[in-house]
């Protein structure tokens, strides 16, 4: 944990009472000790201090100072084909750790129905999953993540919502080797095999360009985190 994450209903008068696992971790895991400060953070808000009050048997209290904003967001949209659920939770941790802030989970042809209902997919799951890729890097803005059963209705409907300065890109390992990759951008990620001939033709039908950036073939869950660290970092 890198930055204790305060929700803004926890405060009262710039105070908070930690009785979950966040106190857990401050008492076993980084041993503090009452009159130690932390780096913290205000979910959606400011980075600062948190100084250690007093730690009971019943949480750790802890006062809070804001101090800066919160790193910068990444001007990219991920478009992601659902993968297997544990290699989910895998990437999305790595998304948001980045700066990613919108995230599409879309179907498509290759994509197994069951991991549909993996609850993995919760509301709740992605919460926790991303307050713990923000307290792993510093960030305290949660990223918007959403699911497209429909992969039609989703290039039809929600592709134009996305802001339209953004260079489309989708991954293909046949694409263009191409080095002149924005990090202002839309890029898609299809499941393991790629997407197939038809869903690639309806991708460049709504201006995306295919592309390559090495010549080895990942996995969704390695090429991920790779690419945006290539584009953002």
């Amino acid at each position: 944990m890198n930055l204790l994450l305060l929700k803004p209903d926890e405060l009262k008068n710039g105070r908070a009472l930690l009785s979950d696992k966040r106190a857990q971790h401050i008492i076993k895991i980084i041993k503090a000790k009452t009159g130690d400060t932390l780096h913290a953070g205000l979910l959606h808000g400011l980075i600062g201090k948190a100084h250690i009050l007093d730690i009971t048997s019943e949480g750790v209290t802890v006062e809070f100072t804001a101090l800066t904003d919160p790193p910068a967001p990444a001007d990219l949209s991920l478009v992601l084909a659902l993968p297997r659920p544990k290699a989910f939770r895998r990437i999305l941790f790595a998304a948001v750790a980045c700066g990613v802030k919108d995230i599409h989970i879309i179907n498509s042809w290759r994509v197994e129905k069951s991991y549909w209902e993996s609850p993995y997919m919760s509301h709740e799951s992605v919460e926790r999953i991303s307050m713990d890729a923000l307290s792993q890097s510093k960030d305290t803005v949660m990223p918007q993540v959403s699911f497209h059963r429909y992969f039609m209705q989703f290039m039809g409907e929600t592709l134009e919502l996305l802001p339209e300065h953004r260079q489309r890109l989708v991954a293909h390992p046949y694409g263009a080797k191409s080095e002149e990759l924005s990090a202002s951008c839309v890029i898609a990620v299809g499941p393991e095999g790629g997407f197939v001939e038809r869903e690639m033709e309806t991708f460049e039908k709504y201006g995306f360009k295919a592309f390559s950036p090495i010549e080895r073939v990942l996995t969704t869950e390695h090429f991920v985190p790779f690419i945006l660290g290539k584009l953002i970092i």
